[in-house]
């Protein structure tokens, strides 16, 4: 089947074997979401766009493994259905089960192909879409953190991040913090794009610890404070960078509460972040991490549940 996450910036088809979940071939994009749907004036023309970034993509595809794809079924998740995608669909409500039994789907014909299209999920007051996929392919992971019975804290960092409770195979309850939003707003738009402009990837370990600290205090002076220091006491780019990602993930972890164990899915800069300041915290002695091939495989796991799911429900229509 055809595994294709499309978020707001970027977009992802894989190729992968049913059983097994390999992924046998990929295509990535830059056409997000934002991206197609930007000026369509009807929802019919805006779901003609979506098209035809997908056969294009799928062509890629074909070319890349010397296959013919025209029947392979997709299941398809992310912004593609939200009300700027290709097929609006309502959010599934938590709590929702993680072997995707609970979320709302909806399959449509391409020609020979069946597409599934896959909901978010939401709560009274937040909401999510993809990262359901995301979950459910965390659930299905070969002793996956989430196999226990209990309560597990899910950290899935990103330009909304999202803190998950799962209870005992199902996702109970969440909470979306613009965090990674932030920063770029703060990098790009604000008075402290002189401070932040050439930061790179260098991490000032005190300046981080400092704005971790900082974080208990007083948020929105604590930012202007970053210019001052690099005006008058001379900080560095990398100084100014590290304190305000300190200031800004201490704010967004200093909330958490309890003892319940926490599994943070990220890897990369991002992934070292997080982890610094879950330690700094005092938390890493119940942090778990997924990175690497396991985190890139948690979409496609997700997708292959919901495959199985579709093409039960369909009647079976996989080729």
């Amino acid at each position: 089947f055809l595994s294709c996450d499309w978020g707001s910036t970027h977009v992802r088809l894989r190729l992968v074997e049913c059983e097994t979940a390999v992924v046998v071939g990929e295509m990535t994009d830059a056409r997000g979401a934002s991206a197609v749907s930007s000026g369509a004036r009807t929802a019919c023309e805006r779901a003609e766009r979506f098209e035809a970034v997908f056969v294009e993509l799928v062509s890629k595809l074909e070319e890349a493994v010397s296959m013919d794809l025209a029947s392979v079924p997709a299941v398809l998740s992310g912004m593609v259905t939200s009300a700027h995608g290709w097929c609006e669909l309502p959010y599934a409500a938590a709590p929702v089960p993680l072997d995707g039994s609970g979320f709302v789907t909806e399959i449509r014909k391409q020609g020979a192909r069946h597409l599934f299209f896959v909901s978010g999920v939401r709560t009274a007051c937040d909401v999510m879409r993809g990262e359901e996929t995301e979950l459910a392919g965390l659930a299905a992971l070969p002793n996956s953190p989430l196999g226990g019975c209990g309560e597990t804290l899910v950290l899935l960092p990103g330009t909304h991040t999202k803190h998950v409770l799962v209870r005992d195979g199902v996702l109970a309850d969440f909470a979306t913090h613009m965090t990674g939003e932030l920063y770029a707003v703060l990098q790009e738009h604000s008075v402290l794009r002189h401070s932040l402009a050439e930061a790179g990837d260098t991490i000032d370990d005190e300046a981080f610890s400092a704005g971790l600290a900082a974080a208990e205090g007083r948020f929105t002076q604590d930012l202007f404070g970053v210019r001052v220091g690099t005006l008058l006491r001379g900080d560095s780019a990398s100084q100014s960078a590290s304190f305000v990602n300190g200031l800004l993930l201490g704010t967004e972890l200093g909330a958490l509460e309890g003892e319940r164990p926490v599994v943070l899915c990220a890897s990369g800069r991002v992934g070292m972040l997080y982890g610094r300041a879950l330690a700094g915290l005092g938390f890493d002695h119940r942090v778990q991490t997924v990175s690497g091939d396991a985190l890139g495989r948690l979409a496609v796991l997700g997708h292959q549940r919901v495959f199985f799911l579709c093409n039960e429900n369909a009647g079976g229509c996989s080729p």
